[in-house]
C-alpha cells in the first residue's frame, strides 16, 4: 500500500490532465505537463465522500485479530473519508480530509496548486519509435518514449509534514512511456521504477478500458479505467479515473501479497456536491 500511496498523485496527475477545459487539453504527455486543478469551478463547500473497505489478512500468531477490541467481527475495515473546499486563493485550493474510522476522525488540511505548469518542458523526452498497445481487444498504434527524469513530472514529489519537514522521499526512475497521437486517447501505458528505502521495484500502469460511465447522484463523470502492478505490493489495482472529477479516482479495488498475508479493499466515492463558484465582477 506504500507504493501505491507514493506513486497515486503521480497516476492522477498522468491520468487527468485536469482542467475545466480538460477536453481540449486532452490525455497526451504534454497535455499533463501542464496541468491545472480539477477543482477550478468549485465552489466554497463543494466536497466528496469516499468510503473504504479493507479485509484485514489473517495473522499466523493471531488467528482471533477480529475480536480485538475495535476491530470488526467480520475482518472488513471500513474508513469513511471526506474531503472539503474549505478556501480558495490566488495560487492554491485548500482542501480539508476528514478521516473516520474505528470510531476516531482525524482532521488534515492541504494545499493543491490551481496550475502546476503553463509550459511543458520536453526536453528529457526522447523518442523511442512505434508500438501497439492492445486496450479491450483492439490495437492502438502508439508512440513510445523515454521520460529520464520521471520526477520532474511532478512540481514537488516530496510531501511536506505540517512543520515543514519533509517525509520519506521515493524516487522515480526513468519510465517508457506509450502515447497514441489521437490525444483524446494520450498516455495508454507506462513503466518506470521506484526506489523506496534503499529498494527498486518494477511498476507499470495500464489503460484497460477507454470509456466507463459513473453516476454518483445527479453527476454522471465519463471516466476510464487504469490498472496498476508493482513488485512491491505483488498486487494490482484496479481505478476508473474521472478528469473532471475533483478527487481523480472514482473507484478503486485494490489486492497486494506482502510477507505471505493478502490483502485487498474497495474504495468507492459515495457522494459528490458541487458548489457554484463565486461570479468575480469588475469594478
Amino acid at each position: 500500500m506504500r507504493t501505491l500511496r507514493l506513486v497515486l498523485p503521480l497516476l492522477l496527475a498522468l491520468t487527468l490532465a485536469a482542467s475545466a477545459t480538460a477536453e481540449e487539453q486532452g490525455y497526451g504527455i504534454a497535455d499533463w505537463m501542464k496541468r491545472s486543478s480539477p477543482w477550478e469551478g468549485h465552489g466554497i463547500g463543494s466536497y466528496y465522500v469516499e468510503v473504504m473497505k479493507t479485509k484485514m489478512p489473517k495473522m499466523p500468531n493471531m488467528p482471533n485479530m477480529p475480536n480485538v477490541p475495535g476491530m470488526p467481527k467480520d475482518g472488513v475495515m471500513e474508513t469513511r473519508m471526506k474531503t472539503t473546499l474549505v478556501k480558495i486563493e490566488p495560487t492554491a485550493f485548500v482542501l480539508k480530509t476528514e478521516t473516520t474510522s474505528m470510531g476516531r476522525t482525524t482532521t488534515h488540511e492541504r494545499r493543491e496548486p490551481r496550475v502546476r505548469r503553463t509550459k511543458a518542458d520536453m526536453t528529457k523526452v526522447k523518442p523511442l519509435g512505434e508500438e501497439s498497445i492492445v486496450i479491450e481487444g483492439k490495437s492502438y498504434a502508439c508512440k513510445k518514449w523515454l521520460v529520464e527524469d520521471f520526477s520532474t513530472l511532478m512540481d514537488d514529489p516530496t510531501p511536506k509534514q505540517p512543520g515543514g519537514e519533509k517525509t520519506m522521499r521515493s524516487t522515480m526512475g526513468a519510465a517508457t512511456v506509450w502515447e497514441h497521437p489521437d490525444r483524446k486517447i494520450g498516455v495508454v501505458q507506462i513503466k518506470s521504477t521506484i526506489s523506496v528505502m534503499g529498494r527498486t521495484h518494477a511498476w507499470q500502469w495500464q489503460t484497460t478500458k477507454l470509456s466507463v460511465s459513473r453516476t454518483i447522484g445527479q453527476h454522471t463523470f465519463k471516466a476510464r479505467e487504469i490498472t496498476m502492478q508493482n513488485s512491491m505490493a505483488r498486487g494490482k489495482t484496479v481505478m476508473e479515473i474521472a478528469n473532471k472529477f475533483p478527487g481523480g479516482s472514482l473507484r478503486m479495488n485494490m489486492t497486494s501479497n506482502v510477507m505471505g498475508m493478502s490483502t485487498s479493499s474497495s474504495t468507492e466515492v459515495t457522494e459528490y456536491v458541487k458548489k457554484p463558484a463565486a461570479v468575480v465582477t469588475g469594478k
